[in-house]
């Protein structure tokens, strides 16, 4: 056995010294996404959603982010009471930005509690989402390219319940409406 502890650890040792020595050539932004293309293979997680073809049969509503808008694609949507829900949001644009839904109402009290916590060292581990009751669904922050699949269950209570950008600045402007019937 100890002779493969020995083995284990001097190939760690060897294929972190030869990441680090690879990091150490990074001199750039631009080299840093050559490198995560190379490693990644450029594959972009991309998801395909349908409406009526889910195992669960939850409805599928696709949002995706405006380039260079900060809007959402889809500013108004309608879900039953209760019902199984599949939010599919796309950013295909070069900022960062999530989506988080809000009690009827409470948009302004969300969003402005978001632009508090830009002062916040822990706001982008906590995704830019301020931790208050007023907040019932949220994405975390998506990069540009990333696509994230959000499934909860619709409010039982009907009602025009809000959804934001809450990275800081950004929910102003980037906002739309969840009705529930």
């Amino acid at each position: 056995g100890e002779s493969l502890v020995r083995i284990n650890g001097a190939y760690k040792y060897k294929v972190e010294k030869s990441f680090l020595d690879q990091e150490e050539k990074v001199t750039n932004v631009f080299d840093m996404v050559n490198l995560l293309y190379k490693y990644y293979d450029n594959q972009s997680n991309k998801i395909e959603a349908q409406e009526n073809i889910d195992q669960n049969d939850a409805k599928v509503i696709e949002i995706k982010v405006l380039k260079n808008e900060m809007k959402f694609n889809v500013t108004r949507f309608e879900v039953n009471a209760s019902e199984q829900v599949e939010l599919v949001l796309q950013n295909p644009d070069y900022m960062q930005h999530n989506l988080v839904i809000t009690k009827p109402g409470k948009k302004d009290n969300v969003g402005k509690a978001a632009d508090k916590m830009a002062a916040d060292p822990n706001a982008a581990t906590l995704n830019y989402v301020p931790q208050m009751g007023d907040v019932l669904f949220a994405t975390p922050i998506l990069n540009p390219d990333e696509t994230y699949s959000l499934k909860f269950t619709a409010p039982s209570k009907p009602g025009e319940y809000p959804y934001i950008c809450t990275f800081p600045g950004h929910w102003r402007i980037m906002q739309g409406v969840m009705i529930v019937k």
